[in-house]
């Protein structure tokens, strides 16, 4: 996955979720590349300046989760596999794990990914 699709899916995902928020709240986000997919962690803050971060690539969901701090699948969860798009909630972070599909990448499912996190109750299955 090319940093430009990756800054192209932040800039949507900002742009679709700032109008729910405050003028004055900011949104960092940290990339994390792996393997198979995209780690992006998201903070939000009152007068935090907007800035995307791009970590060193992880070879695997395991050391990328661990860089992120995430920590709901225990020490070493080498053998989780994401599909799609996936919502993780953990230790005031709200975080988003990506496949390379092209569609997972698009505006629209930037949109689609900012409902998931504002309505997760409609969202689950």
């Amino acid at each position: 996955m090319s940093r430009e699709n990756i800054q192209h899916y932040i800039n949507n995902f900002r742009r679709s979720i700032s109008r729910f928020l405050k003028p004055n709240v900011g949104i960092r986000t940290i990339v994390y590349e792996y393997d198979k997919g995209v780690l992006l962690s998201f903070e939000f803050g009152i007068n935090l300046q907007n800035k995307d971060e791009f970590r060193a690539k992880s070879s695997n969901i395991a050391q990328a989760l661990k860089k992120a701090q995430i920590t709901i699948f225990g020490e070493n969860p080498v053998n989780i596999i994401f599909h799609g798009t996936n919502l993780v909630m953990d230790n005031n972070q709200v975080a988003l794990v990506k496949d390379f599909t092209d569609k997972e990448w698009t505006e629209k499912q930037a949109f689609e990914d900012v409902n998931k996190i504002l309505n997760p109750q409609k969202t689950a299955s």
